[in-house]
C-alpha cells in the first residue's frame, strides 16, 4: 500500500535534485530464486498483487538484470540530455577533419610541386653545371680544398595515387589458420 515512487520523488526534491523522474521501478528482492518460488507456491496470487502495486518480485539474478537495465537507461538518458552538445561536438569534429584533410591536400600538392622543381634543378645541374665544372677539372683547375665534385644528383618522383589505384588487404602469418 506504500507509494515508493512518491517517496523517491520527495527524497529527490528535499535533496535539491531534479524531480522529473522518467521511470521508477520498485523491486522486492528475495534472498534467492528458490525463495521467490516458495512465496509463489505459498500464495499463488502474490505476483499478481505485487504487479498491481507496481512492484517487481525478484531474486538476486533478476536484480542484476534490473540493475543492468537501469544502467543502460541512465546512459540513454544522459545521451538524450546531451544530444544538443553531442550534435555540436560531432559537427565540430567533422569541421576539424575537413580542415585537417584540406591541409593534408595542400601538403601533398606542395610535395608534388617541390618534387617537380627539384627534378628540374637536378636536371639543370646534371646537364649543364656539372659537365662544365668537369670540363674545368680536365683543364687542370682544382676546387678549393682539392675535394672531388659530387656525382650527378638523383631525381625523385612523387606520384599521386587515387583510392581506386590502391589495393588493401590483410596479412596472414604463415601457419595461421585463415578460417579461425
Amino acid at each position: 500500500a506504500r507509494d515508493y515512487r512518491a517517496a523517491v520523488v520527495e527524497m529527490c526534491r528535499r535533496a535539491g535534485r531534479d524531480t522529473d523522474i522518467q521511470r521508477a521501478l520498485t523491486v522486492m528482492c528475495l534472498p534467492s530464486e528458490a525463495a521467490v518460488e516458495r512465496v509463489v507456491r505459498a500464495d499463488p496470487s502474490f505476483l499478481a498483487h505485487a504487479a498491481r502495486s507496481h512492484i517487481l518480485v525478484s531474486g538476486p539474478i533478476g536484480l542484476q538484470g534490473y540493475i543492468g537495465m537501469a544502467r543502460v537507461q541512465l546512459d540513454i538518458g544522459k545521451q538524450a540530455e546531451n544530444q544538443r552538445e553531442i550534435v555540436e561536438a560531432t559537427s565540430q569534429l567533422l569541421e576539424a577533419i575537413r580542415v585537417a584533410l584540406d591541409h593534408a591536400g595542400k601538403v601533398g600538392r606542395g610535395l608534388q610541386t617541390a618534387s617537380e622543381s627539384f627534378a628540374k634543378l637536378a636536371a639543370s645541374i646534371n646537364a649543364r653545371l656539372l659537365p662544365r665544372a668537369k670540363a674545368l677539372l680536365k683543364m687542370g683547375v682544382r676546387p678549393a680544398g682539392d675535394r672531388p665534385l659530387p656525382a650527378d644528383l638523383p631525381v625523385f618522383q612523387v606520384h599521386a595515387l587515387k583510392a581506386a589505384d590502391t589495393i588493401e588487404g590483410e596479412i596472414i602469418e604463415a601457419g595461421d589458420d585463415p578460417a579461425a
